[in-house]
């Protein structure tokens, strides 16, 4: 798939609020150096108003340098993993390329090869959504991972021991990416994709739900997940900033959850929510 490329000079402490803002704006993937932070969205979503918003939002931010556009065409982005990549610990997990030979000790393993540069554990949002896993998983647990991307957060749920996991994406190189990562990791037996948003998904009583998404999608599908956990049921958020904790709350709320556990890395906060108990049975 042919992808634009955005590249931003701005300075290192304005990238993780470039990067939620592009997010919401629809950008998938985001390299980043000292100088300049690097954006990417599918070609087929380019337009001469999501090129005016996304100089509006680098202004707004601070940034005033020139917003260059490129178009690439179909980027292997293995090649760039393979260049970047490092191991990164997380809790029992250890995040790694399949090319690695590092000894991993006792640590558990997620192999991960993206397709996109989203969903290696390079970004906080990620390692924050595996450590609340990792803290509140029950074994034996029914599991949905929205917005699964690579399917990290699915292999983590059946290495903590999940009964089955139903991931869904959007995106289109989701679903290849996600089987061939999930193969890899030989969890295929408890693992099934679908492509499409939350109402593609036909199942409902899942024990936990898990969605690193941007804000704007969480506050859009939160009804819809705390409508599809069983009670007492779990849901665990990320890729939200702190600047948005108290707000998200409130979402929550009005959707049958409460706050039971929260944590943060840098600008980004995520949460635990627990789901209501229903009315007692007459």
């Amino acid at each position: 798939m042919d992808t634009i490329e955005v590249l931003v000079e701005a300075k290192p402490e304005l990238h993780d609020r470039l990067v939620a803002e592009l997010a919401d704006l629809g950008y998938e993937g985001f390299l980043q150096t000292e100088s300049h932070l690097t954006a990417y969205v599918p070609a087929d979503r380019d337009s001469a108003r999501l090129r005016d918003l996304t100089r509006r939002t680098v202004k707004n931010l601070g940034s005033c340098t020139p917003v260059n556009f490129s178009l690439i065409r179909e980027r292997n982005w293995n090649e760039e993993w393979e260049r970047s990549a490092t191991a990164v610990e997380v809790g029992r997990f250890i995040i790694l390329p399949t090319w690695s030979t590092l000894d991993v000790g006792d640590r558990e393993p997620l192999w991960i090869d993206p397709k996109m540069s989203f969903g290696t554990g390079h970004h906080e949002s990620t390692r924050l959504a595996l450590r609340l896993m990792e803290k509140h998983f029950r074994s034996g647990s029914l599991v949905l991972d929205a917005g699964s991307g690579t399917g990290i957060l699915s292999i983590a749920a059946v290495r903590l021991g999940a009964r089955s996991v139903t991931a869904f994406d959007i995106d289109p190189w989701a679903a290849e990416n996600f089987a061939e990562n999930v193969m890899r990791n030989g969890v295929s037996d408890r693992v099934s994709f679908v492509s499409g948003d939350m109402g593609s998904v036909t199942g409902t009583g899942f024990d936990l739900i898990v969605a690193n998404i941007n804000r704007n999608v969480l506050v859009e599908i939160c009804r819809d997940m705390s409508d599809r956990l069983r009670d007492a049921g779990r849901l665990i958020l990320s890729g939200v900033l702190k600047s948005d904790r108290d707000s998200m709350i409130r979402v929550g709320e009005a959707c049958s959850l409460a706050l039971a556990d929260e944590a943060t890395e840098g600008p980004w906060w995520a949460a635990v929510f627990s789901r209501l108990e229903g009315p007692p049975d007459v």
